[in-house]
């Protein structure tokens, strides 16, 4: 089974590191935030994080259209290219936020 849990923003992406913390190794473990200051060495290897463009510090989540607008921008960039190759292959998509 291909098995993949995506953190979005600040909240998901807590959730994802502390997966990683436990070891658990026959998932795989996406972060994707605007922020990237919480990146550790330890984590880079054990996480796939997607570093987005938003337009404020503020995340995008909280305004709808504008998050909507981020993730398009963000996508017609191409920085979620890889995550999508992942997804066409799993079997099972667990997606943590804070909406």
């Amino acid at each position: 089974m291909n098995k993949i849990v995506i953190g979005l923003g600040n909240t998901g992406s807590v959730i994802v590191r502390e997966l990683a913390k436990k070891g658990i190794n026959n998932i795989k473990l996406f972060a994707i935030d605007s922020q990237t200051k919480h990146i550790s060495l330890g984590d880079v290897s054990k996480i796939n994080y997607i570093p987005i463009v938003a337009d404020d510090n503020d995340g995008s989540g909280r305004d709808r259209e504008r998050g909507k607008d981020m993730f398009n921008y963000n996508v017609s960039e191409g920085r979620l290219d890889e995550l999508f190759k992942v997804c066409e292959n799993s079997d099972t998509i667990f997606v943590v936020t804070s909406a």
